[in-house]
């Protein structure tokens, strides 16, 4: 490999480095991964940078970029680093398809993996847990195909793990599986400090069940979390005008 060095592997019907280290491949996939996504105004010129820099060395370093640091590039000032920040955080709620399109790998574009979810690997754990044999059975995945898909879903799992399971990204239920999900038709609303997770956390863990987050007390919502419902707030008292349920962290993770 002309970027790292590593002996390239023939496959006869491809010649590619497997070195999941490689510079050349880490970039090319961040790179991809901005593309897919579409996130607006992290040209390749920022990326470039940023990656020389050795400052992005995953798709996850990049939800690890501050305003201030972004501002502090060369060319770049407040407003355009403002604009990056939130092209990257307005993108965080994304189909699978979308998702796992953008981990860059051979031959799986967003087509292809709304195959696989139409053939049942609907969520990201199905996907993660089938063999290549699961994979062949399906429409247009010959076994070349779907020994790449395999192989780069094991390259990939730790990161697609850590992005989804930290709340970084959401990935948003199909329709067929949305209906199925245990919180299907339950929305949430957080209030207050939690003890054992993030809020952001908290949410992933509604959205990825299928319930909906709602910022505000109002008509129809099922829950509302808090750690202190005898508090005076104005959403334990709206919650109380209303007949929402009222429930605690400890409650809200026993729903799990």
């Amino acid at each position: 490999c002309g970027s790292c060095g590593t002996e390239l592997r023939d496959e006869g019907s491809r010649l590619y480095c497997p070195n999941p280290a490689c510079p050349k491949l880490i970039h090319h996939r961040i790179e991809k991964w901005i593309n897919t996504l579409d996130i607006q105004d992290f040209g390749t010129a920022l990326l470039k940078q940023l990656f020389d820099a050795q400052r992005l060395r995953s798709i996850s370093d990049l939800y690890t970029l501050t305003v201030e640091e972004l501002a502090a590039l060369e060319r770049m000032g407040k407003k355009s680093a403002e604009k990056v920040y939130r092209a990257l955080h307005t993108r965080r709620e994304i189909p699978l398809p979308v998702f796992v399109a953008g981990f860059d790998i051979e031959g799986i574009g967003r087509v292809m993996v709304e195959k696989l979810v139409d053939a049942g690997f609907d969520t990201l754990e199905k996907l993660l847990a089938a063999s290549e044999e699961d994979l062949v059975s399906v429409y247009q995945f010959g076994s070349v195909l779907a020994h790449t898909l395999a192989a780069g879903l094991r390259d990939a799992k730790e990161e697609m793990l850590h992005l989804t399971g930290s709340g970084i990204i959401v990935i948003q239920a199909s329709a067929a599986a949305q209906d199925n999900l245990p919180l299907a038709g339950k929305s949430f609303c957080f209030t207050g400090e939690l003890n054992s997770l993030k809020r952001k956390e908290a949410e992933a863990m509604v959205q990825a069940k299928g319930g909906t987050v709602k910022s505000s007390v109002t008509k129809g919502l099922t829950y509302l979390v808090t750690n202190t419902p005898d508090s005076g707030s104005s959403k334990n008292k709206k919650a109380q005008e209303l007949g929402t349920t009222i429930i605690t962290e400890e409650e809200f993770l026993q729903l799990f």
